[in-house]
């Protein structure tokens, strides 16, 4: 609950949320508002924090690798912020998935500190069934879809889109506004679209660098 009134109370401020991309694979948070992290799941079914699959790969053949427990239980104690994605591989199941992830959420005690994103957008469906408070983001294909507004709101009273930052228009914004969506901007480290997208009114922007996105914010 303190998460989501968090974002309602900075959808209502005027500059956006940095989120630090890949925050525990090597981009560094400072200047971050909320760390950005994938899970996959290795070929003997542990989770882990990578952005590229291993589905191919055993726990023991990835031992540089963090595990998603060990992220999560560093995270209770700094009461970080994460927004988490399921990155799914074709043999996954997506429900199987979700379950876990909702489970070792609940073990670790953070569900007031997490979002949860996917491009399988099953896993938000079971997610919210297991923990209907946590914050649901929808991501999108690099192509622009002709409705935003339904899928979220068939999704969750308080979903969140996310598209790629190129495909952000006025009236994209203008419309998912107008219906109380918050918007969050794909990837980018571009200044000038900085600019573009702070202009916009976007709610979020995803970033690998964070320190330089916040010290082109307002203060």
């Amino acid at each position: 609950m303190r998460f989501c009134l968090f974002l309602v109370a900075t959808a209502l401020a005027a500059q956006p949320l940095v989120i630090a991309h890949r925050a525990f694979e090597g981009t560094s948070p400072i200047g971050s508002d909320i760390l950005e992290l994938d899970l996959s799941v290795t070929k003997d079914r542990h989770i882990v924090v990578h952005h590229d699959s291993v589905a191919h790969l055993t726990r023991a053949q990835i031992p540089q690798v963090r595990g998603a427990a060990d992220v999560f239980a560093a995270a209770r104690q700094s009461k970080a912020r994460l927004m988490v994605e399921t990155k799914m591989d074709p043999g996954t199941d997506p429900v199987w998935f979700a379950t876990q992830v909702a489970q070792l959420f609940e073990q670790h005690h953070i569900q007031d500190q997490v979002i949860l994103q996917s491009f399988d957008h099953r896993t938000l469906q079971t997610m919210r069934k297991l923990i209907p408070t946590i914050p649901l983001v929808l991501l999108n294909p690099r192509t622009e879809l002709p409705d935003y507004v339904t899928p979220a709101h068939t999704l969750s009273p308080h979903a969140i889109q996310f598209i790629n930052f190129r495909l952000l228009t006025p009236a994209i914004v203008k419309t998912l506004k107008a219906s109380k969506i918050p918007i969050y901007s794909g990837t980018t480290s571009d200044p000038a679209e900085w600019k573009r997208l702070i202009a916009l009114g976007v709610d979020a922007i995803l970033t690998d660098d964070p320190a330089a996105l916040r010290a082109l914010l307002p203060r």
